[in-house]
């Protein structure tokens, strides 16, 4: 059964109010905050590159910048995750280098589903359930700009497919990225 709004705000509420209330006297006094937080190591270039574009490669790197793809070795990643509320993703990488044409590929596939929505009709009467999916899978190319030259681009085209319930959409999309080592 699904947790009613009004009772997630409550729970949320009274979570806040117990760790203001936890904190020390003194902390409060000195206008600073007791609870520790985790220092993020983020710069301004970093935010503007889109977080981790400026860092992450390899396969990882497809969601922020198609560039930074290139390695030098054949990758494999996958995931599953089990999430809240009967919802789960899956992902599938993998990519490889093509060394004669100084090219890095990659193939992707995600697929996020949920279930178990309840349907009901005008006057609010349940008529059963229905299940939401998006799917997408991608081609991905990284290379240098020329050799010599510290600059890497790279290029992913996405097709995306959306089903909720009987309702169906489908897009192409398409990533340009470019990167300076």
């Amino acid at each position: 059964d699904m947790i009613k709004p009004w009772a997630k705000r409550l729970a949320l509420t009274a979570l806040s109010a117990a760790c203001a209330a936890w904190q020390p006297a003194d902390a409060w006094a000195q206008g600073r905050s007791a609870v520790a937080l985790p220092q993020l190591d983020r710069t301004a270039q970093s935010f503007a590159l889109g977080n981790d574009a400026a860092t992450v490669t390899g396969l990882n790197a497809l969601g922020v910048n198609p560039a930074g793809l290139r390695t030098s070795h054949a990758e494999i990643l996958t995931q599953y995750q089990q999430l809240p509320l009967q919802s789960s993703l899956g992902l599938l990488r993998a990519g490889l280098p093509l060394r004669a044409f100084n090219t890095y590929l990659a193939v992707s596939y995600a697929s996020l589903r949920s279930s178990n929505f309840d349907r009901r009709d005008e006057a609010g009467q349940a008529q059963g359930s229905f299940a939401a999916q998006d799917q997408m899978i991608g081609l991905h190319a990284s290379r240098p700009v020329q050799a010599g030259l510290p600059m890497t681009v790279g290029v992913g085209v996405k097709y995306l497919d959306m089903a909720v319930d009987s309702q169906h959409g489908s897009s192409l999309a398409l990533d340009l990225g470019a990167r300076w080592t």
